[in-house]
């Protein structure tokens, strides 16, 4: 079988007003992803929308640009679109997949943490992986696939550094199923119902900040539950773990920008 893996992310942690930084994105067969293709286009022309964005969905601008048509100025008209949408990548039966960090809780580290642990987007990106290659293992799935991501992310660049460096050790390719990494632009289909899954689950990592239920009772939440969506959040705690563990698998190599080379962590 062939796979594809699609990841976006929401929330940046150099934004003051960004509480979480979430990556999220889906892996399915060719045939799985020919279905969500085959749904989501029509979705999207009978709204007449161009490509979905979760930020401009939540916030009706870009495409649900609430000044440009009247529809878009209800919520409940932009929201009930975004439910289309999840309930076409539940169609599909694809694995969704969910990372996240705690901003207040990687901004708590000293300067010196953070460094060993890596930038953000980085470290996000790698527990991804984790949760990819437990899932791999699980389903008894060996073949390895693209890791592709919406262009644009805040840290993709270091985080490529890292994936180049575990693509050249032929153990840590195998395990987390690395075929190459590479970017998309947001009108590709995969990448929006990746986007579509971040900004989801950013209200549901906000829900977790608040210890409330709010996020998780969002409808198009609700349907994508439907699925059994594969998570990893790390807060202040599984940060401290990480630390205390030079060889954990939330980081297995780590870029050095200095000598333009990596080095394993030890």
């Amino acid at each position: 079988m062939v796979f594809r893996a699609y990841f976006d992310d929401a929330g940046k942690l150099s934004d003051p007003q960004s509480r979480a930084l979430v990556t999220g994105g889906l892996i399915g067969t060719e045939e799985r992803w020919k279905i969500l293709y085959d749904t989501w286009g029509p979705i999207l022309s009978s709204h007449h929308l161009s490509y979905f964005s979760g930020k401009e969905c939540e916030h009706g601008k870009g495409e649900f640009d609430k000044n440009k048509r009247d529809e878009w100025k209800h919520p409940a008209k932009r929201w009930a679109v975004r439910l289309e949408l999840a309930s076409s990548i539940v169609q599909s039966g694809m694995v969704p997949f969910v990372s996240g960090l705690i901003a207040a809780d990687y901004k708590a580290l000293t300067p010196k943490e953070k460094k060993d642990i890596g930038r953000p987007f980085s470290l996000v990106a790698q527990a991804l992986l984790v949760i990819v290659k437990d899932w791999a293992n699980a389903s008894h799935i060996y073949e390895s696939f693209p890791y592709l991501f919406e262009a644009g992310s805040e840290g993709y660049t270091e985080f490529s550094e890292v994936f180049n460096q575990v693509i050249k050790h032929d153990l840590r390719r195998n395990a987390y199923r690395m075929e190459s990494c590479g970017v998309v632009p947001k009108e590709c289909i995969g990448a929006q119902a990746a986007d579509l899954i971040a900004s989801e689950y950013s209200h549901c990592m906000n829900s977790i900040i608040d210890r409330s239920r709010h996020g998780f009772e969002r409808p198009s939440i609700r349907k994508l539950q439907e699925l059994k969506i594969e998570t990893k959040y790390l807060d202040r705690q599984n940060l401290l773990e990480i630390l205390s563990e030079p060889r954990s698998v939330y980081r297995p190599f780590r870029a050095r920008h200095k000598c333009g080379e990596a080095k394993r962590e030890v």
